[in-house]
C-alpha cells in the first residue's frame, strides 16, 4: 500500500502485475498511492487510493477507484476535490461500498448498477473506514462506531482512535485502536475485550470466531503480533520489524503482514521477513 503499483501471489512467490494506470488528467507530475484492495475472486477485484497532480502554480488531488477485471486493472471512477480513500468493501460485483475523507470531512460511496455515488452522511457521523456485511449493511469506524442498516445511520459506540474494522456476521465483529483497545461486537454491544497499552494497533484479521491476528508497533525499532485462540489476545511475537500495517491469514498455519520495512510471512509458527520482489 501507498504506492502506485500492484503485486501478486501466484500460491508460490510475488511478483509485480502491473503499475496502476492513470486516469485521463493531465499534468505535470502526478503521483498515485494505494489506500486498500478488496478482491471477490482471484479474477475480479477493486482498489482505492488517491492521486496528486502537480500543476504550474498549483497541485489538485483526486481520489480513484480501480477495478480489477480480464486479468487487467483500470480506473473506474475518479472524483475530484480532497478525496482521500482508506477502505473498500465489496458485496458482489455490482454492489459494494468505499470510505475515506472527503475535504475536511468523512465520506462514504456506493456502488450499484455499475456506477459508484456519493451517500450524504447524516451530521454527527463519522465514517473513514468500514466493512460490509450485506448490501443494506455495515460497520464503520471514524468518530467512535457507526451502523448503518437499510439507510439508517446510527453511531453505537464512542471509541476514539479506532484503526480497522472486521464484521464476521451481522451480530460478531473486531475492531482495533491506536490507543491498544480491542474491540468486541457480541451481537448486542461493542465492548472493550482486550488491552495492550502503549501499542499502536493498527489492523486486525480474524480467520473465525475463534482464531485470528491483528498488528501494530509497541515501539520505536519493534512491531507486535497478537494473537487470538482459546477465548484471548496474547503477544505473539515482538520482531525486530518496525511498523506493520496489515495482516491477511490464509489458514492458521499461514499468512502474510506488511510494513513499513516490506513483507513477511508466517509459517511453522514463525514470522519471517520475506525478501520483496523486483520488478
Amino acid at each position: 500500500m501507498g504506492t502506485d503499483s500492484i503485486v501478486h501471489y501466484d500460491g508460490k512467490k510475488w511478483s509485480y502485475w502491473q503499475s496502476l494506470p492513470q486516469s485521463n488528467l493531465d499534468g505535470y507530475g502526478v503521483e498515485v498511492s494505494l489506500s486498500a484492495v478488496d478482491m471477490l475472486s482471484a479474477r475480479e477485484g477493486w482498489a482505492v487510493g488517491q492521486k496528486k497532480v502537480d500543476y504550474d502554480g498549483g497541485a489538485s488531488s483526486f481520489g480513484v477507484i480501480w477495478h480489477y477485471k480480464d486479468g487487467a486493472w483500470e480506473v473506474q471512477h475518479e472524483f475530484s476535490g480532497q478525496v482521500r480513500f482508506k477502505s473498500v468493501s465489496m458485496v458482489s460485483n455490482m454492489e459494494g461500498w468505499a470510505a475515506g475523507q472527503v475535504d475536511s470531512g468523512p465520506g462514504v460511496y456506493h456502488y450499484s448498477s455499475g456506477k459508484w455515488n456519493n451517500v450524504e452522511i447524516p451530521r454527527g457521523i463519522g465514517v473513514n473506514k468500514l466493512d460490509a456485511v450485506s448490501v443494506e449493511e455495515w460497520w464503520g469506524i471514524g468518530s467512535g462506531i457507526t451502523h448503518y442498516l437499510d439507510g439508517h445511520w446510527e453511531r453505537v459506540a464512542s471509541y476514539n482512535a479506532l484503526q480497522d474494522i472486521q464484521m464476521l456476521s451481522p451480530t460478531s465483529g473486531w475492531a482495533v485502536s491506536y490507543t491498544g483497545d480491542i474491540i468486541r461486537f457480541d451481537g448486542n454491544k461493542w465492548l472493550r475485550f482486550a488491552q495492550f497499552p502503549g501499542t499502536n494497533l493498527t489492523d486486525i484479521f480474524m480467520l473465525s470466531e475463534d482464531e485470528g491476528w491483528a498488528v501494530g508497533k509497541p515501539g520505536d525499532t519493534e512491531s507486535v503480533f497478537l494473537h487470538y485462540a482459546n477465548g484471548q489476545w496474547s503477544v505473539h511475537s515482538r520482531p525486530q520489524f518496525s511498523t506493520l500495517y496489515g495482516v491477511v491469514m490464509t489458514s492458521s498455519n499461514s499468512g502474510w503482514a506488511v510494513g513499513e520495512l516490506g513483507m513477511f510471512y508466517y509459517q511453522d509458527g514463525t514470522w519471517q521477513a520475506y525478501k520483496q520482489p523486483t520488478r
